[in-house]
């Protein structure tokens, strides 16, 4: 008992808290009292400490002993004192999660949800793409309404003293390339076409894809673009018009949030018409080129300037419907020298310049066809087979990032060759087209509707301001 207690008083006087760098060990050669040893005289010293030595050094234990008094716990004031959210943020990789939250308070009554919430973020989010939390509990989606991307509606009034919780997330991109698939917007564009073997037209109309309904008038492509077999793409904010019948060299754009006549962009290195327009957050695409070429060239949608060569197609052909992800852009069907269409589908990755490769067939030979895509998936609509096969209603769908064959999604509201096609990333429309009428007032106004993810029959949205046929159309924000 002497003993332990002197290797105790010689502990006490080996321990110094003004040391530092220190540890203490018992001494081998020092009958049993503990000694001091410097950090760096350790053998194996340890650089940083990990996860597995955290845990060891702080456990449930630990924290459960520091708990404040008052017995609620650990003070959330205590810990945002060392890690705020400058903290994290710094230490947050350089990607975006894909996820944000926004939080409100509640008033009794309450039924809107939008603007600035408690931190001060504005609301802002893609339809189909948020989860809206009431006091924690999650809601279905038929007890509020979230089409217009700035604010959630519930169907009936909530309590004071609540918390609304509304996180929103990004479509899943299918791949990696820049940009990722932001080249879609709520706002519909229609090019001009033709509204009967006679009168080209010049006038673009827009709509909201949200909001079945008719379109309205937006402006005029330039003069020098008074055709049409015009074709479209964009950036989700510019939209580019390139070709036309006569086999123009001419590129208008317009701003899509803004109404108003379009404006000369550049011109084409190949000219023609009947262009598939593949569309990116950077670059554009036109592929497949009348008279029938191979031809693919591609812009950078936000400047200005002529197109450049990127590479070629596996099939010469034109009138052919195209589609995209973030990474792969796709080419099918159109016009190839057989009567009845092609089956064709071809692929491009839209950052990197070079030829097409061959994706898979549709599930018919057609040309006139036309495409819409979300971030997962492209639709091809509508087109011509040739007789006795004639025109087509029918809809069919590929997983853009996986070559193979095209599947049966459904049926269009009427046969049709040569629609407008584009989407909001979630809804898919097409409008006008060639309804099979023969000579004379063929062209019609009719624009009909699909949900993307889901396959089956489309659905009457309303009317283009005129008949029109051979246009092409894209989309972007309205604001």
């Amino acid at each position: 008992m002497v003993s332990k207690s002197r290797i105790l008083a010689n502990l006490g006087k080996a321990v110094d808290s003004a040391t530092t760098g220190h540890f203490l060990a018992k001494g081998v050669d020092s009958n049993g009292i503990f000694e001091t040893i410097l950090y760096t005289d350790l053998v194996g010293t340890p650089t940083t400490l990990d996860s597995a030595l955290t845990s060891q050094l702080i456990d449930s234990s630990y924290v459960q002993l520091r708990q404040t008094a008052s017995g609620g716990g650990i003070d959330s004031a205590a810990v945002t004192t060392l890690i705020d959210s400058s903290y994290v943020a710094a230490r947050s990789s350089s990607g975006s999660s894909g996820f944000l939250r926004y939080e409100y308070d509640t008033t009794a009554n309450g039924t809107t949800f939008q603007d600035s919430d408690k931190t001060g973020q504005v609301l802002s989010y893609t339809e189909n793409y948020i989860l809206v939390y009431y006091n924690g509990i999650l809601m279905a989606e038929t007890d509020y309404t979230a089409t217009n991307g700035s604010s959630v509606v519930f169907s009936s009034g909530v309590d004071s003293g609540g918390i609304v919780s509304i996180t929103k997330f990004s479509a899943a991109s299918s791949g990696g390339g820049g940009g990722g698939f932001t080249c879609v917007g709520d706002r519909a564009i229609v090019c001009p076409g033709y509204d009967d073997n006679v009168n080209r037209t010049i006038g673009i109309d827009y709509f909201d894809i949200t909001t079945p309904g008719n379109a309205s008038d937006f402006g005029d492509l330039s003069a020098s673009i008074t055709t049409y077999h015009t074709s479209t793409l964009s950036n989700g904010s510019r939209g580019v018009f390139g070709g036309g019948n006569n086999r123009l060299a001419t590129m208008d754009y317009i701003t899509i949030s803004t109404t108003g006549n379009a404006q000369d962009f550049g011109d084409l290195v190949s000219t023609g018409q009947n262009l598939g327009g593949i569309s990116h957050a950077t670059r554009g695409l036109w592929s497949g080129i009348d008279p029938r070429a191979n031809d693919i060239q591609y812009i950078t949608i936000a400047t200005t300037g002529n197109s450049i060569d990127f590479g070629d197609l596996t099939v010469a052909r034109y009138s052919g419907g195209a589609g995209m992800d973030a990474t792969y852009g796709v080419l099918g069907g159109g016009s190839d020298g057989d009567a009845k269409g092609s089956q064709n589908m071809d692929y491009v990755t839209i950052l990197t310049a070079g030829n097409a490769t061959d994706f898979g067939d549709l599930t018919m030979y057609r040309q006139n066809v036309s495409g819409a895509s979300s971030a997962t998936r492209t639709l091809f609509a509508a087109g011509y087979g040739g007789s006795p096969e004639g025109y087509w209603n029918i809809i069919e769908y590929i997983t853009t990032a996986t070559p193979g064959n095209a599947t049966d999604f459904g049926d269009l509201t009427q046969t049709t060759s040569g629609p407008g096609g584009t989407s909001n990333g979630t809804r898919a429309v097409f409008a006008g087209g060639d309804a099979g009428g023969g000579s004379g007032n063929y062209a019609t106004n009719v624009i009909s509707y699909v949900t993307i993810a889901s396959p089956g029959n489309a659905t009457d949205f309303g009317d283009l301001t005129y008949d029109r046929n051979a246009g092409s159309a894209c989309s972007g924000a309205a604001s």
